[in-house]
């Protein structure tokens, strides 16, 4: 499908700025095209059967007995900033966190030396007292299509009624399912 924008800019603004506008703009439609993407792959994960858990450990045993072991070793967590901070903060008995650092990305956190891929609360929010979490592997679960990513053109004569200049941003892509066992949907409770 095709998912686009189109951002009039007043031909006088144009004239008078001096700060590289076209640029933001660009990065600004690329923002949006990532996180439209984000809400198409949010879309076919929440297609599959949530389970119940009580707490982190239900992660563990997904990871250990629900998942296919091959899945397993490429497995990712998804989850939200909610319960990354959760589970950022717990410790063992010892005082030692529950989360490892990467030793390849200082930034990216682990939990059973799996990365935890964390995304907003406004994209992944709470299904009330209990945390979206999604185990597996993704290209495994699904195949991301993209036709000649993000194309952006800029049309002068499209606004010449309005003094302005339309800058547009079509993207064309899918994402479909291949292996629905590739991946599983955990609520876990947090409260």
């Amino acid at each position: 499908a095709d998912y686009g924008d189109i951002i009039p800019i007043s031909n006088t603004l144009l004239a008078d700025e001096k700060a590289n506008l076209i640029s933001y703009i660009g990065k600004r439609f690329n923002k949006k095209a990532v996180n439209t993407e984000n809400q198409k792959i949010i879309a076919l994960l929440n297609t599959l059967t949530p389970t119940p858990v009580s707490n982190y450990k239900g992660i563990i045993t997904a990871l250990n007995k629900t998942l296919d072991p091959a899945i397993s070793q490429n497995a990712v967590i998804i989850t939200n900033q909610t319960y990354f901070d959760i589970l950022d903060q717990m410790e063992d008995k010892q005082g030692r966190p529950l989360l490892t650092i990467s030793l390849q990305d200082e930034t990216k956190k682990m939990l059973k030396g799996r990365y935890i891929i964390v995304l907003s609360d406004t994209l992944l929010p709470m299904n009330g007292t209990s945390a979206p979490v999604f185990v597996g592997d993704m290209t495994e679960f699904a195949t991301y299509f993209d036709r000649e990513g993000l194309e952006l053109a800029i049309s002068s004569e499209a606004g010449f009624t309005k003094n302005a200049t339309f800058i547009r941003a079509i993207e064309r892509f899918d994402v479909k399912k291949v292996d629905g066992d590739a991946m599983v949907y955990l609520e876990v409770a947090v409260a």
